[in-house]
């Protein structure tokens, strides 16, 4: 409402109150401020008004001139405060004083309408906060997703793997330093699966080895039995000749 009184003062100083391009750029701010606008000269008539209730605002006007807080000769040439038309009237925030050219002036806008686009604001900001804390929240799940993800999976395959099972295989390829990990785990695997294959292998020769040889020792025991069986026969006999 200030900048809108000095750039009222500066027309009425340089005598553009009426002019096409004043009241064009008037008309402007009186929409865009929701204001109503009233400007009487010395001999009480309307200059400019930009409401249809010009008795009203021209009786509003006088009645705050006449309680003589502003004055046109000394520094306090116009006041802002709050007011109502009635004891339980809609508040206004009322703009009042003298102009560069000695006329007298009145600007008012319903602070309804400013509680209104403040809590219209309010909201609008509370939605835009709720959006972008909700797409905050997404891209962190995201993200953090696509870290814990394959974190999890190489945790569940290097469990399989130390229960020695080696089908599993990390299938991400992400190209990051997970995937190196992952890729150089599923080598790994192959190297392990393939070095116990041959351990068992090599087992299982060992096994046969042994048992041949137990057997070798077996048959070779049997025969000094036999062996020795059939020597105790002539000698025992030569013994009884003897």
């Amino acid at each position: 409402m200030n900048q809108v009184y000095l750039q009222i003062n500066q027309a009425a100083e340089e005598n553009t109150l009426l002019s096409k391009e004043f009241q064009s750029r008037l008309q402007e701010m009186a929409e865009k401020y929701s204001i109503a606008l009233l400007v009487l000269d010395r001999d009480s008539q309307v200059v400019i008004t930009t409401s249809g209730y010009s008795e009203l605002l021209t009786e509003r006007l006088w009645k705050r001139v006449l309680e003589g807080k502003v004055s046109s000769q000394g520094e306090s040439k116009y006041r802002i405060e709050e007011g109502r038309d009635t004891k339980n009237g809609p508040v206004y925030m009322e703009c009042w004083g003298f102009l560069g050219n000695g006329t007298i002036f009145l600007m008012r806008t319903a602070l309804t309408g400013i509680h209104d686009s403040v809590q219209f604001s309010n909201r609008f900001m509370g939605a835009i906060a709720f959006v972008a804390v909700f797409f905050c929240t997404a891209l962190s799940y995201f993200f953090s997703s696509r870290f814990t993800r394959p974190v999890s999976e190489l945790t569940r395959i290097s469990e399989r793997m130390k229960n020695l099972d080696f089908d599993a295989k990390y299938s991400c390829h992400a190209g990051n330093e997970l995937d190196f990990l992952g890729q150089n785990i599923n080598e790994l695997s192959e190297i392990l699966l393939t070095t116990i294959s041959e351990w068992k292998a090599a087992n299982i020769e060992l096994k046969k080895d042994i048992k041949q040889k137990e057997e070798i020792d077996e048959q070779r025991r049997e025969f000094l039995s036999n062996v020795s069986h059939e020597l105790k026969t002539p000698i025992a006999l030569i013994q009884g000749y003897a």
